[in-house]
């Protein structure tokens, strides 16, 4: 019998407290809490194989990186490395009982702690899973997609409603961009005289594809700055474009993608429940941030759908809660920041709203906030490396 006071990690000692009676410690000598040595043994195996995984489980990249390049990750390590060296988890004496219980299903092969950050991310499979079912497989009703996104996004809310951290309020003193390119005079009177209607929501019937909505969903995309939304028009030198601002006329809350990422940073040790899928989801929401961030250079019909899926998952689940997106602007290297308003609170206050029975006006424009602008250079920052081999590293390819 071990008592949780030889167990040195939380997790371990409370494991031992649930699953076991008052007894004699054989390692103390004194009377607590006790489990049986094989109970312990085999909770720790299991969350040894949780959060560890064999070295022939990464990809051929990683798997060079961790055993022939002489990189310092991923680091291969023997698996009584975590148990007796790396940690200390229990009793010394106990130690020994473990490691010569496992040492004939372990010894010998070599291992790495999965936390997520390796090519093999167990969420990147689950995604390209996701796009590939929703792409060829079963585009409405998928629950195998819902169940994916639900692990993905549980974290964010508690029984279905969202943290507080991972909210941006956009208050009624705060603007938000809109900016078009004018082809002519035409469309530059035609925004002079009808800023709402030639800034605003675009009708559904004229709506192409974005990154989160379908052809045919009008959603608002807005930057919370005047060059950020310049930047994601991505004009060419010599075009004109003309910007304007929107208010809210209450204050708008926005479940903001990045704040998901940085509150998704799980604080487990290696031998608590659950580390190695909370590292992996941490990991992988920093990459869906991108790629929801990111446009369609390519101009492929389907190849937003993934996000789409996401954007509409996100809408359907927390649209009570939120009005909106809030995500990085990939144009300005992160720095800006750009929302994407749901359909349903796209209401513009107009002339026409007042004493009417029309939806309840969400937004309202800013007067006098036309800028014309002539686009006169366009710059390119890069990040330089040397070689692929640099970049490959840098990017964890």
């Amino acid at each position: 019998m071990i008592c949780d006071r030889c167990v040195y990690i939380p997790s371990l000692k409370k494991f031992v407290v649930e699953v076991g009676g008052f007894a004699i410690c054989n390692y103390c000598g004194e009377s607590g809490s006790t489990c049986d040595e094989e109970t312990l043994i085999s909770y720790v195996r299991d969350r040894f194989v949780d959060s560890y995984s064999p070295v022939d489980n990464l990809s051929s990249y990683d798997y060079y990186m961790c055993m022939e390049s002489g990189a310092d990750e991923p680091r291969a390590v023997e698996f009584w490395e975590p148990l007796s060296d790396t940690y200390e988890l229990a009793h010394p004496e106990f130690i020994e009982v473990l490691l010569e219980a496992l040492s004939p299903e372990f010894g010998s092969e070599n291992f790495y702690l999965d936390d997520g950050s390796y090519q093999n991310n167990s969420f990147e499979v689950s995604w390209a899973d996701f796009e590939w079912g929703v792409l060829h497989n079963q585009r409405f009703f998928n629950s195998s997609a819902k169940n994916f996104l639900n692990s993905l996004f549980d974290f964010s809310c508690n029984n279905d409603v969202l943290m507080p951290e991972v909210l941006l309020r956009i208050t009624s003193s705060e603007h938000l961009y809109r900016a078009r390119k004018a082809d002519g005079s035409k469309t530059l009177k035609d925004i002079e005289e009808n800023p709402i209607s030639e800034l605003g929501p675009t009708p559904s019937s004229l709506a192409s594809n974005q990154r989160m909505t379908p052809r045919g969903i009008a959603a608002m995309y807005c930057a919370r700055d005047r060059q950020t939304c310049l930047s994601e028009l991505r004009p060419l030198a010599g075009d004109i474009m003309v910007s304007g601002a929107f208010t809210p006329i209450a204050h708008m809350d926005f479940l903001d993608l990045t704040k998901l990422e940085s509150m998704s940073k799980p604080s487990l040790h290696p031998f608590d429940p659950g580390f190695t899928t909370a590292n992996n989801a941490h990991h992988f929401l920093k990459k869906l941030v991108t790629k929801m961030s990111k446009p369609n250079i390519k101009k492929d019909e389907l190849a937003y759908l993934a996000t789409q899926v996401v954007f509409e998952y996100l809408r359907g689940r927390f649209g009570s809660q939120v009005a909106g997106l809030a995500f990085p602007s990939v144009q300005t290297g992160l720095i800006g920041q750009n929302v994407v308003i749901f359909p349903e609170n796209c209401v513009i206050e107009t002339e026409l709203h007042a004493g009417s029975h029309n939806k309840i006006p969400t937004l309202k424009f800013v007067e006098s906030s036309i800028k014309v602008h002539a686009i006169k250079a366009v710059t390119t920052i890069s990040e330089d490396f040397h070689g692929t081999m640099d970049y490959r590293v840098s990017f964890n390819l």
